[in-house]
């Protein structure tokens, strides 16, 4: 009839206990989201590498085609040294295709299990060439003020803490009684004795009738229930110091994460100039040894740049996409266009 709170104070924990089971399990969901983005761009940054390797492979086989037709022609500008820097060359980007391949075969297989492919069931991403992630960032401000309490783990603190609270209630609320009723109907039959309708006559064969009690529950051990209430505000207090922890942790993180995207921006922008620089020295390099002007060791190093700073700006974009994919789990927020 009345419980002096602890009904809605049993109720309440419950309550927040089953949300922060469901934060739990948004917990894991983001992980698993951000598990597949690192593993959809390390696929897509492999691919790509493997594309500038086999093209560089072919240029280089080219290459030493006419390296050696021309030295076979007795061309006076060439000479054996430059069929063997070149074949060099060729072997370091034969052995970089091999282990791109055995990359990529790897990152597939991890990408399949992620997002609960069979084994063995063949995956194959749209996007074959990396580029930028396209979003607007907000201010670090914007973030850091709203983006933690966005978060399941601060979501799954804030449950929890409010269902401790409601356990310490319920904890107190039993130094108080429980005011209750009890009802019943007794009844019972016997076919071999007669059915007295005299009131005054006791029959405790045939009757219907129905009980009730009112009654009070009341546990008196008093110094029982002060320790038990004890121990359960201690552990709130436990919580509330790791809510702190959390929020300023939660905060930390999206700084890092905001500070990784800026930096990765920034090198984007000054490794694109060095691969934009590289390609011209490759032309121009390519269009002096088919003019006969040019030398081995010259096409040589310009394949060399060209492939050193095209695999420095597809790594910078990787870095870049990663970090929007991190800082999208640090605000709790999806900032790309994607739809789960």
């Amino acid at each position: 009839l009345y419980t002096f709170g602890k009904l809605s104070a049993a109720l309440e924990a419950a309550e927040q206990g089953l949300r922060g089971e469901r934060a739990r399990g948004d917990m894991a969901r983001a992980e698993t989201v951000l598990e597949t983005k690192r593993l959809y761009y390390g696929l897509q940054l492999a691919e790509q590498l493997g594309y500038l390797l086999k093209e560089m492979l072919d240029s280089m086989d080219e290459a030493i085609e006419k390296t050696q037709k021309r030295l076979d022609d007795g061309s006076r500008t060439l000479t054996e040294r430059d069929v063997l820097r070149l074949k060099i060359g060729r072997s370091r980007f034969a052995a970089g295709v091999e282990e791109v391949e055995a990359s990529t075969r790897l990152t597939k297989s991890a990408l399949a299990r992620t997002v609960g492919l069979d084994p063995g069931e063949a995956i194959e991403i749209a996007d074959k060439r990396m580029a930028m992630a396209e979003v607007q960032l907000d201010s670090f401000d914007a973030y850091a003020s709203s983006g933690p309490r966005r978060r399941p783990e601060w979501k799954r603190l804030v449950s929890g803490l409010e269902a401790q609270q409601a356990r310490v209630e319920l904890q107190e609320a039993s130094y108080y009684p429980t005011l209750f009723l009890a009802t019943g109907v007794r009844y019972a039959y016997a076919g071999n004795r007669d059915d007295q309708k005299n009131p005054f006559v006791y029959d405790d064969f045939n009757f219907l009738e129905p009980i009730g009690v009112l009654g009070l529950h009341w546990d008196l051990n008093v110094f029982a229930n002060r320790a038990k209430a004890a121990q359960e505000r201690a552990a709130m207090e436990k919580l509330r110091a790791e809510r702190r922890r959390a929020e300023s942790g939660l905060r930390l993180e999206v700084e890092r994460s905001y500070v990784a995207v800026e930096r990765a921006r920034a090198t984007i922008e000054s490794v694109r100039a060095g691969r934009k620089a590289a390609r011209g020295l490759l032309v121009l390099t390519v269009a002096n040894f088919d003019l006969g002007i040019g030398e081995g060791d010259e096409l040589f190093e310009a394949y060399g740049a060209y492939t050193e700073t095209s695999t420095d700006y597809f790594r910078a974009v990787h870095d870049y996409n990663v970090a929007v994919a991190e800082l999208s789990r640090a605000v709790g927020e999806e900032l790309l266009d994607l739809e789960y």
